[in-house]
């Protein structure tokens, strides 16, 4: 019996030791510099592609170029399409490519891991304002037409990024899966180089050249499929399934808005803290019809220094309209009955008929509307003059709709366009007025009143839906526009000047 326990444990020790020794054995050998580097081969999934980033100075670019780096990484994850290269096969591909020349580094590095695109961004910063440019380089044919620069830029550096991300998804919106056959299998079955992580799931395809063809297992990077007819070595399948880059780009765009707004909003600029929503409405409501009442028309510019502002002059564009508003609203009574009428709509005479009398009531009734839309008016002037954004701007849309429901243009103003909100300003009083005055004449009452509805409609809804003109918010939230540039050189031919006129477009 003690014999028998002595050899078992001999056995179990010997045993244990060998699979150490094999073990030792095996992390040797794999080290890279075990066997000489021709010999050493990464097979990355189809469809690999290389992120190189261009040396930054300063800490602020570095850690820009990090971020912006690992956003772009994500992005190519989520779409579904490009797989990125892991970053320790990426420092063994850039060590074997080192005797290339610097120009040819990356592309080198590439090939080397068998990569179908390539991508270099590059930061910079000039003043205020930061700078990325993404070059999508394909090595691929098939991706050939995917070619493209893109160059963003933000004032807020954590926006960098995001914008990046969102350009390229966009890009991603007409990309199909490039499923290489990577085997023939029994019957019509072959295994091609696309699976769950391109978005593959067991069904139905259809193809660019092989008509129809059937996902009956996935994994992860390979599916199996079967296929009609014949299909060639080395052939690719192009699957017409697209990835689902609507909903990233929206969430892309919320992200960046939701920095811009912190950025730009009062309590983190003029107010430092203070509640920019209970003040912007206490100025509007209670501040500016009190100033009016003292200083008509000028008090609304001085209201906004309740916001923090600390403009020394108002805008005389909108101090001039305001001013012909309040005018008219006093004066127009008295212009229709010649002078003779009371001032006052509280005083009626002879020489006031009812119906302009109803009129002069509501024109002085709608005065604090006035008071209100000239202070918007000098607001929508001070927050692009001062990089401010009113408050609730999160849910602008809906702040602008409610406020033209209560201030005819009003929402317009509050989002900057001062042009359609004097325009509906001026028209919903004009008929308003003719509302009043007509109130009692049934048919034409039943007009009036339908067309301020509509009016009024329409005020609200291109409220809610048109865009703000704030730049400073914009340049952040738009994608960035291509630009295309002119330009001209000349030489000399056979003693004869000749021009060439050149446009180049920015893609």
């Amino acid at each position: 019996m003690g014999s028998d326990t002595h050899t078992g444990f001999l056995k179990a020790f010997f045993m244990t030791a060998l699979r150490i020794l094999l073990a030792a054995a095996s992390l040797l050998l794999l080290r890279p510099g075990a066997f000489g580097a021709d010999e050493i081969i990464v097979n990355l999934p189809s469809g690999g592609v290389v992120v190189f980033v261009l040396p930054a100075q300063g800490e602020s670019l570095k850690a820009l170029s990090l971020e912006s780096l690992i956003a772009v990484r994500h992005t190519f994850e989520e779409c579904g399409r490009l797989l990125p290269v892991e970053e320790n096969n990426l420092k063994w591909a850039m060590e074997r490519s080192r005797k290339a020349p610097p120009e040819e580094l990356f592309r080198q590095t590439a090939k080397t891991l068998n990569a179908d695109a390539y991508c270099v961004i590059a930061v910079a910063q000039e003043l205020n304002t930061y700078y990325a440019e993404l070059a999508f380089v394909p090595l691929n044919p098939a991706y050939g037409s995917q070619a493209r620069s893109v160059r963003v830029k933000s004032r807020l550096i954590q926006n960098i990024p995001l914008k990046l991300s969102r350009a390229l998804a966009k890009a991603h919106e007409k990309i199909p899966i490039h499923a290489p056959v990577l085997e023939k299998l029994e019957g019509d079955r072959v295994l091609i180089g696309a699976g769950q992580w391109h978005g593959i799931k067991p069904g139905a395809y259809r193809t660019a050249s092989h008509g129809e063809v059937l996902v009956t297992v996935t994994s992860r990077y390979q599916s199996i499929a079967r296929v009609t007819g014949q299909v060639p070595d080395e052939d690719v399948l192009v699957i017409k399934a697209y990835p689902e880059t609507a909903e990233m780009g929206q969430d892309l765009t919320r992200r960046i808005s939701e920095n811009t707004v912190r950025k730009y909003s009062l309590e983190s600029t003029t107010l430092r803290g203070d509640d920019a929503g209970k003040r912007y409405i206490e100025g509007m409501c209670v501040v500016n019809l009190g100033g009016n009442i003292c200083l008509p028309v000028y008090g609304a510019f001085l209201s906004t220094q309740y916001l923090g502002f600390s403009t020394a002059s108002p805008d005389m564009t909108g101090m001039t309209l305001s001013g012909a508003a309040l005018v008219t609203q006093l004066a127009l009574p008295e212009f229709m009955t010649g002078f003779r009428g009371n001032f006052f709509p509280w005083n009626s005479d002879a020489d006031k008929s009812a119906a302009v009398h109803r009129m002069q009531t509501f024109l002085w009734v709608g005065l604090p509307f006035t008071f209100t839309v000239a202070y918007l008016d000098q607001l929508s002037e001070m927050f692009p003059k001062t990089d401010t954004l009113p408050p609730f701007f999160e849910e602008r849309d809906t702040t602008a709709a409610l406020m033209s429901l209560f201030v005819p243009g009003g929402g317009h103003f509050y989002k900057g366009r001062r042009l359609p909100g004097w325009g509906f300003y001026f028209t919903e009083m004009a008929v308003a007025s003719y509302c009043a005055y007509e109130y009692r004449n049934r048919a034409r009452a039943v007009y009036a009143f339908s067309a301020l509805g509509v009016i009024k409609i329409a005020d609200i809804a291109l409220a809610y839906l048109s865009r703000t003109s704030y730049k400073h918010y914009t340049i952040e939230t738009d994608r960035d526009e291509a630009a295309p540039s002119l330009s001209l050189q000349g030489r000399m031919n056979d003693r004869e000047p000749v021009y060439e006129l050149s446009l180049g477009f920015r893609f």
